[in-house]
């Protein structure tokens, strides 16, 4: 009887540690291995490249991934992408894009007498603040709701009440 536990618990072992391992390895699951947050650089056309928050440019050398991706000269993104071994003179990398999502940017609302009452005063949790490419980039968590109806709107306001 103490020899069949031991095999149990070692097949139990064994067994389960071949499933953590799959579990773990979320490398087969994604397209990509790298995640930067970057603003859209346009130098003619649809010729662009990616302006890093540290002052350092990407080439996108492969977007064949994306497709009707519109290029806009400013644009806050994030950038999914795997860097390519091949260098381009004047970035600091070249990379296979696989995604971009753009990111919202808005300037700061003065808040006076006429929109004090226009102002939301939903609370959020700051996770994460920092400067990065000349914008003010804040993470932030949002106590919401399954309820498509209600709308949520985030502001940076500077109060301007006497």
């Amino acid at each position: 009887m103490k020899k069949v536990k031991w095999i149990l618990f070692s097949f139990l072992l064994i067994g389960g540690s071949l499933l953590l391992q799959s579990c773990l390895d979320d490398d087969d699951n994604n397209d990509y291995n790298s995640l930067a947050i970057t603003t859209i650089k346009v130098k003619a056309g649809q010729d662009y490249y990616f302006a890093l928050d540290d002052g350092k440019k990407m080439l996108p050398g492969d977007t064949t991934s994306i497709h009707n991706y519109l290029v806009k000269d400013g644009q806050r993104a994030f950038v999914y992408f795997n860097l390519l071994e091949e260098k381009k003179e004047g970035y600091d990398y070249n990379a296979k894009v696989q995604y971009i999502e753009n990111i919202l940017t808005k300037s700061v609302i003065p808040m006076d007498e006429q929109t004090t009452d226009s102002i939301g005063d939903d609370r959020i949790n700051i996770v994460d603040m920092w400067l990065g490419g000349g914008y003010l980039n804040i993470e932030f968590q949002l106590f919401g709701t399954q309820n498509i109806q209600k709308k949520h709107m985030l502001n940076l306001v500077r109060n301007e009440r006497q």
